[in-house]
């Protein structure tokens, strides 16, 4: 188990990384920073980083004038928010970035452990593990437009609501300047999210299988024959 992240990518200029395992890091298994273009492909990234790290299995993060990302063909597995007030953003985590790709992945068994009891009377830490600001428990993207295609999410969990805060939730986010995204052929099956706030007063701004909310309101994102069946929501 490394105390460290696995691969820390600092890129000027295009680079691939290409059938890699990486399970159990205690920091991210990728984390890329600088302008360059990366590709991710064929990789296997399982139960990385502490519960209090954005993109525990891959964070990519560039040039928003430059970076172009490309993740294909890998499966993203086990990735558990746990504790109180301490999750990250997405075990796959894209930040400020020209564009991305991410096509033929597998996000599965990310964010609470499936089955975990959801509610709303004890407010403490134990009664409600994971109950925190995190949001995408498979896929977090910000300020990156992105297509997201023949991918699928199946059986994760996210936390729904910090009480009262709307700050946390949804299986994959889009927030930000990602206007122009689409996200095609791509099945939503068996996710659950948690602990949903439904009164006026605190209503759940990101709850559900996909939550898109973008910056502008003349940004227009597709989404293009999908699949979305069997996910539940709490509340």
């Amino acid at each position: 188990r490394s105390q460290y992240t696995c691969f820390t990518v600092t890129n000027l200029h295009a680079l691939t990384m290409d059938s890699f395992e990486i399970c159990r890091g205690a920091g991210r298994g990728i984390s890329k920073s600088q302008s360059g273009d990366i590709t991710v492909t064929n990789c296997f990234v399982w139960s990385c980083g502490s519960s209090g790290t954005s993109g525990r299995a891959i964070y990519i993060s560039g040039s928003a004038a430059a970076t172009r990302a490309t993740v294909t063909d890998c499966v993203v597995s086990n990735h558990y928010f746990s504790g109180y007030g301490t999750a990250g953003n997405g075990p796959l985590h894209l930040a400020t970035l020209a564009g991305a790709t991410v096509s033929r992945c597998l996000f599965t068994h990310n964010g609470l452990a499936f089955g975990s009891v959801p509610g709303l009377g004890n407010m403490s830490a134990g009664a409600l593990p994971g109950r925190d600001n995190g949001w995408g428990a498979a896929l977090a993207v910000v300020d990156a437009p992105i297509t997201l295609a023949d991918c699928q999410f199946r059986v994760n969990v996210a936390p729904t609501t910090r009480h009262g805060k709307n700050q946390s939730g949804g299986i994959a986010v889009l927030r930000g300047a990602c206007g122009g995204s689409v996200v095609r052929n791509c099945a939503f099956v068996g996710n659950e999210n948690l602990y949903g706030e439904t009164s006026e007063k605190n209503p759940d701004e990101e709850a559900g299988a996909l939550v898109v909310r973008l910056s502008a309101t003349t940004d227009v994102a597709r989404v293009e024959n999908c699949t979305f069946t069997r996910n539940l929501y709490a509340g």
